[in-house]
């Protein structure tokens, strides 16, 4: 038996054919997708991820379909090292977490619960321009932090959906179009271009 499944732009169909069924809203579409226990994908130590200065920008598309206990056990985006680098997180009810090493201490954000949804694709964002950092979701600025310091550079490599350092800080569901900036994007553009 040959069956063929067209997609046609409209994603609310379903098909069964059991046992198997196809969801026609992910046709064509890719993700990585992380079981929150051992996935990561290493991006390595090259120097064009070093960031350091003052200024970077962090996004992804994230469907989360489980919060670990804590922001720092769900690493969407992770390049440390002792207190350099930069990070976005996620965990602890729906809570958005961005960090930033200036080589002495962290410079942290954490959002309030249920800033974040379960099972639901929504694009995250943070940046930092040497005065403030800020955090988007769906191209809206949800919070700023002002503090001026520069970013101290990690050897770590970069990596999605866990800890740089380590294991066992897994991201659980599906994530999408990373991208790490060595400027800070503005609110339009990241509203514009998500």
């Amino acid at each position: 038996v040959n069956i063929s499944v067209v997609h046609t732009a409209d994603d609310s169909c379903t098909i069964a054919l059991d046992p198997i069924t196809y969801d026609c809203s992910d046709d064509g579409l890719n993700a990585l997708s992380f079981d929150g226990v051992d996935d990561r994908v290493n991006c390595g130590s090259n120097p064009s991820l070093t960031i350091n200065g003052n200024a970077v920008t962090l996004e992804a598309w994230i469907y989360p379909t489980a919060w670990k206990t804590n922001t720092y056990q769900g690493n969407i985006v992770n390049s440390e090292g002792g207190f350099s680098g930069y990070m976005l997180r996620c965990g602890d009810n729906g809570k958005l977490d961005f960090n930033l090493g200036d080589g002495t201490g962290w410079r942290q954000m954490i959002s309030p619960a249920n800033t974040l949804t379960l099972n639901t694709w929504q694009h995250v964002a943070a940046t930092y321009d040497g005065d403030s950092m800020r955090m988007y979701v769906n191209g809206v600025q949800i919070m700023a932090l002002h503090g001026v310091f520069n970013i101290a550079a990690t050897g770590t490599p970069l990596v999605i959906g866990d800890w740089s350092n380590g294991t066992g800080r897994n991201f659980p569901g599906k994530i999408d179009e990373v991208r790490v900036w060595n400027t800070a994007r503005s609110a339009a553009e990241i509203s514009g271009n998500m």
